[in-house]
């Protein structure tokens, strides 16, 4: 990484440590057949969602160009979060959707709740990449959007 600087280097090092470490769990999960299929889609949309916390924290709640897009988490933590109030939404909302999940499975439903798991996982996944699309950056510098150019 010539000419990058040293603190910017050590974050993309330890973001790219970081996913590295949650696909390799992920998939130890995966492949030693420990968990049912919605488990494993449960696991996959933690992840996702971890992802997603992360990125509206280096966005939203850390950099001020950017603010909450979703209407119901905005209306949750805020156009403009603490770091705080992201923090308690991912793990508050991490286990409603646990939980969700269980209470489907418990009521014999397990059809609904893979199809609650897919649909989650779709609708994140989408989210995380429009996250990057407008400029959130895990690991780097998020970039300008007009307000901030370097």
């Amino acid at each position: 990484m010539r000419g990058v600087p040293v603190k910017h280097a050590m974050k993309v090092w330890l973001f790219a440590w970081l996913a590295l470490v949650v696909v390799a769990f992920v998939l130890a999960v995966v492949l030693t057949g420990c968990a049912t299929v919605t488990d494993d889609l449960e696991l996959g949309w933690q992840a996702e969602h971890v992802v997603d916390v992360l990125q509206t924290e280096h966005g939203a709640a850390s950099d001020a160009c950017y603010y909450e897009g979703d209407p119901v988490t905005r209306a949750i933590i805020g156009s403009k979060p603490s770091r705080a109030a992201v923090a308690g939404w991912g793990i508050g909302f991490g286990a409603l959707h646990y939980g969700v999940t269980r209470v489907l499975e418990r009521w014999g439903m397990p059809w609904m709740a893979t199809a609650w798991e897919a649909a989650t996982i779709v609708d994140t996944a989408a989210v995380i990449g429009h996250n990057y699309q407008v400029g959130i950056m895990l690991g780097a510098r998020n970039r300008p959007v007009g307000c901030n150019e370097r």
